[in-house]
């Protein structure tokens, strides 16, 4: 079915006020997915229906950084219609969702308002706007381009922006919204971020546990099966997770849909007023409809919609980590990014609470065998964003059940493998610096010239110990795995094993690091064949060195290669 694009419904625009709308997505084919079958384009409710039967493989508007609004629209949309309808498992068919669905508004919106993208009369609700108050004017400078209502700070790319308005389905208009109202920080003065991030230069993360795909290939996370489960676990754990919050959440009706409701200016909503899985909207705008186009307008606000400003975030978001001495919710900076270490922080450490959607339910414990952990937030600073930040790693069921049960052993090990990690890192460094100096090593390097010969030393190895972090990151997850299964199985061989399973394969991946490093970094030619020799010898000396360290342990791994000459190893140590 060829879907019409934003505006070309055939609906004759009158003045504002007169009550007219279109573009219903409770009612109207106005969302693109793709499944099998090929393209088809659904209601809200006909997604929600192929989504709970697994069917839909991509949303063909749905760009990446949207993903996560996405599914945690759906998610808490979902939850929310389920529990008011008295359900304690998501329904299958469209009918039951669009009748679940509208009786969250049909009461006092009979018309859908609250679901249709385009309201004429602003003193009510459109999908993801509020209704503007009498005095609150909006800029009358138009948004063309979904891209540029968006969230994310897109390209400055002026052609580009055309391009995608002049293009722009309503579905594309919707995802921009879903992005901006449920995901954005701090602008500037006057607008305002969500609640459920720590601060307005912080970002909203989202942290589960997500059924991975059977399908051949790479593990990966179907939107349907996702969503279910997130649902399901909503729905079970509802009281338990109300119970152990601190906040007064309304146990029944709560205020839900926030743009839903009156937003007069300077007014925030009290937490206590809100269902647990309230749907936020941060900005005021609104979408019109104008020579066969949607376009939107955008305004300020004095004041947070949502008064929880002091919570840092810790607000009872399923998804989100919540630090629980400092109470506050995870921040993704500017240059952040889900690397093994932060991961290893976040989920063993206990440094961190993990969301409750990171963690098995106890009707899980035993019926999905291999699962995702799935992580994903926009980096963000001042005003600026770093992109969108996501990453997943397989795990199986067992694994999935420790990371509740034996988190500190798992970490115990993950500490050891990150400090193996920093002993092949160490030798690399050392090497290309003896390289770099002509083959001169550290303890000839005269002490007055040791700190400027130290950061050149630093500039010269980066990039090949960034490529380095690389190559350990991609291996971490499956190897500690590995290792605590063998550890677990009570066998020291079948531990060394692993262990070797990781550190050989690193080991030389980071001799062809080196290698490149001699190749690339210039060296007087009279001194290469030394200086290489040298660096060689230095990297082989350090990775087998057992000279202990000033925190304990040895410089290498004296264990793992067969014994070189004793002679050789401590000259160039």
């Amino acid at each position: 079915m060829e879907m019409p694009r934003s505006g070309m419904i055939g609906t004759d625009w009158h003045a504002r006020g007169t009550g007219i709308m279109a573009h219903n997505l409770l009612t109207e084919s106005l969302i693109r997915f793709e499944t099998t079958e090929g393209q088809q384009t659904g209601s809200l409710p006909d997604v929600y229906a192929a989504l709970m039967a697994d069917r839909v493989e991509s949303f063909p508007a749905l760009r990446a950084h949207q993903e996560p609004a996405w599914h945690l629209f759906l998610a808490q949309l979902g939850a929310i219609a389920c529990h008011r309808a008295g359900l304690d498992a998501p329904p299958d068919d469209d009918a039951a969702w669009q009748d679940i669905i509208g009786c969250l508004t049909r009461a006092e919106f009979p018309n859908d308002e609250p679901w249709s993208l385009v309201v004429e009369d602003w003193s009510k609700p459109a999908f993801l706007q509020p209704p503007v108050p009498e005095g609150v004017t909006l800029k009358d400078d138009a948004v063309l381009a979904p891209d540029a209502l968006d969230m994310l700070i897109t390209s400055r790319n002026h052609d580009l922006k055309q391009e995608v308005a002049q293009a722009a389905y309503d579905d594309d208009w919707m995802f921009a919204l879903v992005s901006l109202q449920t995901m954005e920080g701090y602008g500037g003065p006057k607008n305002y971020g969500i609640a459920r991030m720590n601060g307005g230069s912080s970002s909203r993360v989202l942290l589960s546990l997500a059924p991975m795909s059977q399908t051949v290939g790479e593990p990966s996370v179907r939107y349907g099966r996702r969503l279910k489960r997130d649902l399901t676990q909503l729905l079970r754990r509802r009281e338990s997770i109300l119970e152990q919050t601190a906040i007064p959440y309304r146990e029944t009706y709560g205020i839900a849909l926030t743009w839903a409701v009156p937003w007069p200016e300077g007014e925030q909503l009290a937490l206590e007023d809100l269902d647990i899985w309230f749907i936020e909207v941060c900005r005021r705008v609104r979408l019109e409809d104008s020579a066969s186009r949607l376009f939107a307008k955008v305004g300020n606000s004095s004041a947070e919609r949502v008064r929880a400003k002091h919570l840092n975030g810790n607000i009872a978001d399923p998804w989100a980590p919540v630090h629980p001495v400092e109470s506050k919710a995870l921040s993704i900076t500017e240059r952040g990014n889900f690397h093994y270490r932060r991961i290893v922080e976040l989920t063993l450490s206990g440094e961190w609470q993990l969301p409750p959607l990171a963690e098995l339910g106890a009707d899980e414990l035993d019926t999905t065998p291999n699962w995702l952990l799935a992580f994903a937030a926009i980096a963000r600073g001042n005003t600026v964003t770093g992109g969108f930040k996501s990453r997943t790693i397989p795990l199986d069921g067992r694994t999935a059940r420790r990371l509740g049960a034996q988190r500190r052993e798992l970490h115990q090990l993950a500490t050891e493998q990150i400090s193996e990690i920093k002993k092949i890192d160490d030798a690399l460094a050392g090497a290309i610096g003896v390289f770099g100096r002509s083959g001169v090593y550290w303890r000839d390097v005269p002490k007055d010239r040791r700190k400027k010969e130290g950061e050149r030393q630093r500039k010269r190895a980066q990039p090949y110990r960034d490529r380095l972090d690389v190559v350990a990151d991609r291996a971490f997850f499956r190897a500690l795995w590995a290792r605590f299964e063998a550890q677990d199985q009570g066998s020291s061989e079948a531990v060394e094993d692993a262990r070797r399973a990781f550190l050989l394969p690193l080991i030389d991946a980071t001799r062809d690091l080196l290698e490149e490093g001699l190749a690339d970094i210039p060296c007087p030619s009279i001194h290469r064949p030394r200086a290489e020799a040298r660096a060689r010898r230095w990297f082989e000396a350090q990775i087998r060195s057992d000279r202990e360290t000033k925190a304990g342990g040895s410089v290498g791994f004296p264990g793992l290669f067969d014994k070189r000459n004793d002679t050789e190893v401590a000259h160039a140590a």
